[in-house]
C-alpha cells in the first residue's frame, strides 16, 4: 500500500515537473518569437515612414461621408501634403457599432499587424447602446473572476484552450458551410446598384434595388437592415423602418449592426413601447450573446449607467497600456457634436478623464464643433448623427495640429 502511494506521488510530481518545464518552454519561445516578430515589423518599415493607427466606431469608419473622406483618410492627405521628408500612412480600423470591448478584443492583433508609431482612439459611444462585454466587465470585480484571470495567464492553459477552440472553430466552420447562403450574381448586381443609388442620394431607388436583392435572397438579413436604415435616417419614416429592422433581427439575431440599429433607434423611453420591444428581443436571448448582454443591461439599467464610466475607462486604459509597453504614443479624442446622435456630453467627460489619468494626449472635437455650430448644416451628414466630409475634415485638422504641435514625427 505504501509502495503504491509512493508511486502515485512520484507520478504526480513527474506531471507537475513536466507542466512547469512546458510552461517555461512556452514562455521562452513566446518571448523569442515576439522579439523576432517585432524586429521583422520594424525592418519592414521604410526609414522615412510614419504609421498612424486610428481605432474606433462609426465616427472613425467615416459614416455619413464617402470612404475617402473619413477623418483618417483626410488626415493622411494633410500630413503627406505638408511633410515631404516623411511618408505618412494612416490605417483606418473604425467599425460601425464597435464598443470598447469589441475594439479591445482586436487591439493586440492590430498593433502586431501594423506596428504603428502613433495610435488615435475614439471609442465608448457605442457602449451606451451596445452592451457586449458588459457582463464580463461586471464579473471581473469578483474574487472568482480574479482567480480566472490568473489561470488565463498560464501558458499551458492557453495552449490547451487554443487547441480546444481550434477544434470547435473547425466544427462550427463545417456547420456554417452546410447552412451558408450562396449569394447569386443577380443578388450582387442588385446590391451594387442599391449602393450606387445611395452614393448618389437616390434613396427611393436604392430601396427599390435593396427590395429586389431581398427577394432574391430572403434569408440575408443585411438587405432588410439597409432598407430600415434608409427609411429611418434619410426618409424619416420610423414606422416602416421599425418593421424592416425587426425582420432583420428575426432572420439573424447575432448580427450586431441590425440589433444595434434597432436598440439605438426604436427603444422608446415610453414604458409600454419599451417593454414591448424588450419582449420582442427576449425571444432571441438563448441564441444570441448580444441580446443576452442587452437584456442583462436593461434589467439593471441604473447599475449599467453607473458602471459605464468604469467599463469604458478600463477598456481604453488597457489599450493605452498595450501601447505604453511598446512605447507607442496615444491620442484620445472625444466625439463631435451632432444632432441625432446619442448624448455625447457624459461620454466625452469619461474620455477626457481616461486621457488625463493615463497621460495620453487629448483632443476636444466637441469644443471645436461648438464653435462652428451656427453653420452646422455645412458639417453634418444627412443622418444628422455623424459629420459629413467637411465635418470629418475638421476632426482631421484637429489631429494634424496636435501631431505637428507636439512634434510626434521628431519624437
Amino acid at each position: 500500500m505504501f509502495l503504491l502511494r509512493r508511486k502515485f506521488i512520484v507520478f504526480l510530481l513527474g506531471i507537475v515537473v513536466c507542466l512547469v518545464a512546458l510552461e517555461g518552454g512556452l514562455r521562452l519561445t513566446g518571448y523569442v518569437c515576439l522579439k523576432n516578430a517585432a524586429r521583422d515589423k520594424v525592418n519592414q518599415k521604410e526609414a522615412n515612414s510614419y504609421i498612424i493607427l486610428c481605432v474606433g466606431d462609426s465616427f472613425t469608419h467615416g459614416s455619413g461621408a464617402p470612404s475617402d473622406k473619413s477623418y483618417p483618410r483626410q488626415l493622411e492627405k494633410l500630413l503627406n501634403a505638408d511633410n515631404n521628408k516623411i511618408n505618412c500612412q494612416v490605417i483606418n480600423r473604425g467599425v460601425g457599432g464597435y464598443n470598447t470591448f469589441s475594439i479591445l478584443s482586436k487591439f493586440d492583433g492590430w498593433i502586431a499587424e501594423f506596428n504603428p508609431d502613433l495610435v488615435v482612439i475614439l471609442a465608448g459611444g457605442a457602449n451606451i447602446w451596445y452592451a457586449q462585454g458588459y457582463i464580463k466587465y461586471t464579473k471581473e470585480k469578483t474574487l472568482s473572476a480574479r482567480i480566472y484571470d490568473s489561470i488565463q495567464s498560464i501558458k499551458v492553459y492557453k495552449l490547451v484552450k487554443l487547441l480546444s477552440k481550434n477544434i470547435q472553430k473547425q466544427i462550427k466552420s463545417d456547420q456554417k458551410k452546410d447552412r451558408q447562403i450562396h449569394l447569386s450574381e443577380e443578388f450582387n448586381n442588385a446590391w451594387n446598384k442599391a449602393r450606387n443609388c445611395e452614393n448618389e442620394g437616390e434613396w427611393e431607388e436604392g430601396i427599390r434595388w435593396y427590395k429586389i436583392a431581398m427577394e432574391l435572397e430572403p434569408e440575408y438579413c443585411e438587405s432588410y437592415w439597409q432598407i430600415a436604415r434608409i427609411y429611418a435616417l434619410m426618409l424619416h419614416d420610423d414606422e416602416i423602418a421599425y418593421e424592416y429592422a425587426k425582420k432583420a433581427i428575426e432572420i439573424n439575431p447575432n448580427e450586431y449592426q441590425p440589433l444595434g440599429f434597432f436598440i439605438s433607434n426604436f427603444l422608446s423611453q415610453k414604458p409600454e413601447i419599451r417593454n414591448e420591444n424588450i419582449k420582442f428581443l427576449s425571444q432571441f436571448e438563448e441564441e444570441s450573446e448580444i441580446v443576452r448582454d442587452f437584456i442583462k443591461r436593461e434589467k439593471d439599467l441604473i447599475l449599467y449607467l453607473k458602471t459605464l464610466q468604469g467599463w469604458v475607462n478600463s477598456d481604453i486604459t488597457r489599450m493605452i497600456n498595450i501601447c505604453k509597453d511598446k512605447e507607442i504614443p496615444v491620442i484620445i479624442q472625444n466625439y463631435p457634436k451632432c444632432e441625432d446622435a446619442w448624448s455625447s456630453k457624459d461620454m466625452n467627460y469619461i474620455l477626457q478623464e481616461v486621457a488625463e489619468n493615463n497621460g495620453a494626449t487629448y483632443i476636444d472635437n466637441e469644443k471645436r464643433f461648438n464653435e462652428i455650430w451656427k453653420d452646422k448644416e455645412e458639417y453634418l451628414s444627412e443622418d444628422r448623427g455623424h459629420p459629413n466630409a467637411q465635418g470629418y475634415g475638421v476632426m482631421a485638422q484637429n489631429i494634424y495640429d496636435v501631431v505637428v504641435r507636439n512634434n510626434f514625427f521628431e519624437n
